[in-house]
């Protein structure tokens, strides 16, 4: 394995790429560096993958068998690997933190194709347990759910390569998601689910969150609690925005930030694209049936009139 120290996305990733870049225009990134695996560029592996794929397309094979024969086969590899520079970063790691470990796949984080939730994360990670960590989400790499997602978006086994972040982690008090337009289509809305604790929690729906709508062009907001989730204050909504402004003008409208607060400190943790939502200029039609209230004909003083009668509607 080797640590690495070009940030260019081919060279490292789309995750670890975002979060320098992150880094470099100001935005508060916890602390990361990016590992990458020696054998993903063998000609024997490259050869191995294909050969898989073809078995399992030509013949009965099923999901579960072909990745516990992948999985067999790159934990043989891992074991293989030279662990200097996990245990380099070791040595030089402060006894107070413990990790996250993150994967950070070439095929991941796309605008086509997130692939969000299908690469294992293990947080809380302990400097003896780093090794086992990684290894982890290697061999994830090949779960069935990730092979099923490669498969439907035509994407062959050997194009995946896959580095691993270890990153400080962060036990937020606050954490959660802003969405910079709405996943279900309302490319006017923003979003920010937050509750108390780690992302963890928020993503997996364990705990109680507190969903706030923004309208920026109206600069209006709202927002809906469940149970015990918490409510943000004026201070930490308009550090959001702001971050969220920063995001997009890094990597363009309609991302997936996560972030956390720890000590009123905003961290933010990863961003991508939301996949969800059309890539090409959207026409929205409505059913607001306008010659029924005003049949006949449209001169330009109606038509003006039309538009701001109905722009306030549909506002409101």
């Amino acid at each position: 394995m080797k640590q690495l120290t070009n940030f260019h996305r081919r060279s490292v990733g789309s995750k670890a790429a975002n979060l320098h870049l992150m880094k470099e225009q100001g935005l508060v990134v916890p602390p990361f560096s990016v590992f990458s695996f020696d054998f993903f560029d063998q000609t024997d592996v490259l050869t191995f993958l294909q050969e898989q794929q073809e078995a399992y397309h030509t013949g009965n094979d099923t999901l579960n068998a072909l990745s516990q024969r992948l999985q067999q086969e790159f934990k043989a590899k891992f074991l293989q690997e030279d662990f200097t520079a996990i245990h380099d970063f070791s040595r030089h790691a402060s006894g107070k933190h413990t990790y996250s470990v993150r994967s950070s796949a070439n095929v991941e984080d796309d605008a086509s194709a997130s692939f969000a939730g299908q690469f294992s994360t293990r947080l809380f990670v302990e400097v003896d347990d780093l090794v086992e960590a990684v290894e982890e989400t290697l061999l994830s790499l090949y779960q069935p759910s990730a092979l099923s997602y490669y498969f439907e978006n035509g994407i062959s086994l050997e194009a995946v390569k896959l580095y691993v972040i270890l990153q400080d982690m962060i036990s937020g008090d606050l954490s959660g998601v802003y969405f910079t337009a709405n996943p279900q289509g309302l490319l006017n809305e923003q979003l920010i689910v937050v509750g108390v604790g780690v992302g963890s929690g928020i993503v997996e729906d364990k705990v109680d969150t507190t969903m706030v709508t923004i309208h920026s062009d109206d600069q209006l907001s709202y927002f809906e609690t469940s149970g015990t989730s918490p409510i943000l204050t004026e201070k930490q909504q308009v550090e959001l925005e702001d971050m969220a402004e920063k995001v997009t003008d890094i990597f363009g409208p309609r991302m997936d930030i996560e972030f956390t607060f720890l000590n009123d400190q905003l961290y933010v943790l990863q961003a991508r694209p939301i996949t969800k939502l059309p890539a090409e200029p959207v026409t929205i039609l409505d059913n607001s049936n306008i010659v029924e209230s005003y049949p006949g004909t449209t001169t330009p003083l109606t038509f003006s009139f039309i538009q701001e009668a109905y722009g306030s509607i549909f506002r409101g």
